[in-house]
């Protein structure tokens, strides 16, 4: 497979090289970029939007007509060159000698965190931004929470869950959830994944963004505000934001080939992506990327010690006992039964594919066009996210299709796709203006296979062992405007900006086939549906839609260089609930040139999304001995909802206070220290399962449900504080021709309950039924499942055409409490470090290798101690608690291709 991969991506080299669109023109403009010793090759050059890499002798090469341009030129460490130019015609072509000098600071060029004009560094913005230049990363990075992961503390991304977790990773900043933080596309608002996060421990209830269906290959940088901005960018930016910024450059065809495996032999992934920039017309240009990505499964299994045929009675003394193990053993031996295979227990097989077009061109002198494509298919073969239906329960199997049993496989396909379109310029007056229409789509369809629908028993082995069992789709379309104006006045500067946005939300559920979800002989005890994954049935198809209107103004005043203030303020009404007022005051005041003190407060709000108001399906599962119950989990607007005295959903409120300081200690070392408060009330959370008592099963047979046992709904069940601390030590050396970067980057957080816990109001007043809707497990997802603390260092070592990374992450404690403490006794995992390494050699200037390891020490979570938290000794590790995984060292090689193209 790999070598025929190697010999496509050697014709795709060809092709590429030769490849290219141009037009005629009639005058050159060419240079050299140096740091006046030696050549500065891949120093990235614009001449207003066109934008191209110097080559291996620091060249460069442009085609123009006759006008004025601003040249600028940057590279990692030197100072920004910015020229302003007159090509005039007089020559056929004109030669500049650019030479850069090392950077006296250690900072960054962000755009986040304000809508004026200027560009800061991020040593001095008023709120914490972080930079992640993704071209810069070491290549095993492929996707990006985990390039987020990897350098920034304050963030986690772990593939919680086996199975789709693996790869539909629900991220989070701050210890908050990840439908806290705001994703932005090249500035715009980026839209949800089609589906709540019912899985795992992270982001559990959530709705959030599928940052990996955005192919890396494709993105430029990015941006991470740490801090609440709901006031500046809307609904969600509680937690911050992230801004994912793709690629514009053109002249130069990128292709990176990556494969790798885990140590144990498995997992094995392969990576193909193209990236192609190219100029067209007068100053426009496009870059387009391919990405394709395939991961194999993993196992990770333990050993099953319970029995597979027989159950034990519920008054069986030990030598009865001992007898049906014995009996059990014999069977499964006679069977050729695998105790340890049967499950696999790790990842799934993958294969993921993506395109990205990304252009601009200018409509006239002030106005331009641009334009955003991203489209990403995702097709999952999930063996892992369930537990195997043994032959012994037999309200579960049925026998003549498994005699041995089954493990039920899902199938899911989920395409994904982000259209933005729109126009910017400039006014006479001096306003800068912006307009644009963005499309998203997500969208989810699961096939269940190698299952069963129990209650078909009647059928034999002519029973259908495949299932279609539904569809969830979300769509956003977002129209907003911005208007933003500079005014100068001596050494003072007042920026001005408003705008407003106009978008609608829609989310559908389908049905599923009839076979998936019906029970075909109530009475019979024999479970319903498919098993692996329950279709969606007619009482919960649904297609609801809302709009959104906002606007926004900020005011932000510059004074001396030394004080910045900022005020903005955000209006939004929503159809489904109402409107929400937001406002944010920040500053920034520099000391001297070496100390900064910065700080913001403001308040902030997230609104229900549609999947957690109008989510619904029922499933069912067995109880120890073979019982069976079902659980509906009800729509927020549903009649059961109103039953129990589960209130309408509004939004969730919040306080975030943050200050900190920054300090440029000397040309080589910066230092950025922040700490913050964020304060949500109303926090929306997917409830515990409350169980059949006397009192639900008296609302539930008062409402038509005698056949469910236990309900589930999302609520605005608690309050919650979370506190925390940020910092970042940066350091970066010139050693004669020899570069240094360091960093070393912590986040300690802690988030608690504080103020009374929601329950079913219409349930009885008492401990036992107020701990039903937020359990003890619930309370554990929120305050312990994440590491309490999180320490990155970062070492990037370049010399000639070496370059070496190391990369050290320490993850601190985390804990798992269930329910029920007497079955699932609490399991607390120490902090664990995780040690990378990659070497990096330039063989030529349009081919480098590069090989590594990830977890180089293999190191694995701590194992389960309880054996009722192992399903019978078969999962020796919760992967809902292991922020790195439970799959081990992962070791690859990168072979990366750069061609650069001259007119």
């Amino acid at each position: 497979m790999i070598n025929a991969i190697l010999y496509r991506m050697l014709g795709i080299i060809f092709f590429a090289s030769a490849f290219q669109i141009g037009y005629s023109q009639q005058i050159n403009v060419k240079g050299k970029v140096s740091n006046a010793t030696e050549a500065l090759p891949v120093a990235t050059i614009s001449l207003n939007s066109k934008i191209t890499l110097s080559d291996s002798k620091g060249g460069f090469a442009f085609t123009v007509n006759p006008g004025r341009y601003i040249l600028t030129v940057t590279y990692t460490g030197y100072k920004k060159i910015e020229r302003e130019i007159i090509i005039n015609g007089d020559s056929v072509e004109y030669y500049f000698d650019l030479v850069l000098q090392p950077s006296d600071e250690m900072e960054n060029f962000v755009v986040l965190g304000s809508k004026a004009m200027k560009q800061r560094s991020n040593l001095n913005t008023p709120v914490p931004i972080d930079l992640i230049p993704v071209s810069k990363l070491p290549a095993r990075q492929i996707e990006l929470t985990k390039v987020i992961t990897n350098s920034i503390p304050s963030f986690n991304a772990a593939a919680h869950g086996f199975g789709g977790g693996k790869h539909l990773v629900p991220a989070s900043l701050r210890g908050l959830g990840p439908d806290q933080t705001l994703v932005l596309l090249n500035g715009r608002r980026l839209h949800y994944m089609a589906f709540p996060w019912t899985f795992g421990v992270t982001g559990f209830g959530t709705v959030g963004t599928d940052m990996n269906a955005i192919p890396s290959a494709s993105i430029e940088t990015i941006e991470v505000l740490r801090d609440g901005a709901s006031a500046q960018y809307g609904s969600d930016a509680i937690a911050g934001i992230i801004d994912l910024q793709l690629k514009k450059t053109t002249g130069i065809t990128s292709i990176n080939f990556h494969a790798g495996q885990y140590y144990k032999g498995d997992g094995e992934a392969i990576s193909l992506s193209i990236n192609h920039g190219v100029a067209f017309l007068k100053r426009g240009y496009l870059n387009l990327t391919v990405q394709m990505k395939f991961n194999n499964y993993t196992q990770r299994n333990g050993v099953y010690d319970s029995t597979v045929y027989y159950n034990y009675p519920s008054n069986a003394s030990q030598a009865q006992k001992d007898i049906i193990q014995l009996l059990d053993n014999m069977k499964v031996a006679e069977s050729g039964f695998d105790r340890k295979d049967h499950r696999p227990v790790g990842d799934n097989r993958v294969w993921n594919t993506g395109f990205v077009i990304n252009g601009g061109v200018p409509l006239s002198s002030k106005t331009n066009l641009f334009w955003t494509t991203v489209w990403n298919y995702r097709l999952v073969k999930d063996k892992s996210s369930n537990v195997y239906r043994y032959p012994k329960e037999s309200a579960r199997v049925n026998a003549q299709l498994f005699p041995d049993g089954f493990l039920p496989w899902m199938e899911s396909k989920i395409p994904d796709l982000s259209v933005i379109g729109g126009v910017d310029g400039q006014t006479n007056s001096g306003w800068y203006w912006d307009a644009a229409i963005s499309l998203g789509k997500n969208s989810s369809k699961v096939y269940v296979t190698n299952s069963n629908n129990a209650s078909q028993y009647l059928l034999g082995g002519n029973a259908p062992t495949s299932f279609y069992t539904g569809k969830q789709s979300f769509s956003q379309i977002t129209n907003n405007i911005n208007f933003r104006r500079e005014i100068s006045k001596n050494r003072n500067v007042i920026n001005i900006a408003l705008g407003s946005e106009f978008r609608i939300d829609k989310y559908g559920i389908k049905e599923g086939e009839e076979a998936s979800w019906k029970n075909y002989s109530p009475g019979s005890g024999r479970m319903s549906g498919s098993q692996g994954m329950a279709g969606f049935a007619p009482e919960n198809v649904i297609d609801k839609d809302r709009q959104i209107i906002g606007i926004y103004g900020e005011v932000e005043m510059e004074k001396n260089e030394r004080l910045i203030m900022s005020i903005a303020t955000r209006y939004e009404y929503y159809s489904d609930y109402g409107s929400n007022l937001a406002g944010k005051l920040a500053f920034r005041y520099r000391f001297s040139k070496y100390l900064l003190w910065r700080g913001s407060i403001s308040n902030g709000f997230r609104a229900p999304s549609l999947q957690q108001r109008f989510y619904s399906v029922i499933t069912t599962a067995s109880r120890p001995g073979g019982a069976l119950f079902r659980t509906g989990t009800f729509r927020n607007d549903s009649p059961i909802a109103e039953a129990f005295g589960i209130s309408p959903l509004d939004a969730e409120k919040a306080i975030n206070i943050s200050t900190g300081f920054t300090s440029s200690v000397s040309k080589n070392i910066s230092i950025t220290i922040d700490v913050y408060w964020i304060q949500i009330k109303n926090r929306i959370i997917y409830s515990g399962t409350i169980p059949d008592s006397p009192a639900v099963r008296r609302i539930l047979d008062n409402n038509g449900l005698k056949d469910v046992q236990n309900v589930r709904f999302f609520s605005n069940a608690i309050n919650t504080r979370t506190t925390g601390l940020d910092i970042v030590i940066a350091g970066r050396w010139f050693i004669s021709r020899s570069t240094l970067e360091t960093s070393l980057a912590a986040n300690f957080n802690k988030t608690t309950l504080y103020g009374s816990v929601l329950y079913a109001k219409n349930l009885p007043d008492d401990s036992l039924y107020r701990s039903m809707l937020v359990n003890r497990e619930e309370k554990c997802r929120v305050e312990n499942a994440f590491p309490n603390s999180k320490i990155i260092l970062n070492l990037i070592y370049t010399s000639g055409r070496w370059k070496m990374n190391a990369n050290f992450i320490r993850y601190g404690e985390v804990l798992q409490k269930a329910n029920d403490p007497v079955a699932n006794p609490d399991e607390r995992f120490s902090p664990k470090i995780i040690s990378s390494f990659n070497l990096g050699y330039k063989l030529s200037f349009w081919l480098s290798i590069t090989a590594g390891a990830e977890n180089i020490a293999d190191i694995y979570p701590d194992k389960l101690k309880y054996r009722g938290n192992t399903l019978a000794g078969l999962v020796p590790y919760n992967p809902n608690f292991a922020p790195f995984g439970v799959n081990g060292g992962y070791y690859f090689m990168n072979i990366s291709f750069n061609l650069i193209h001259r007119k």
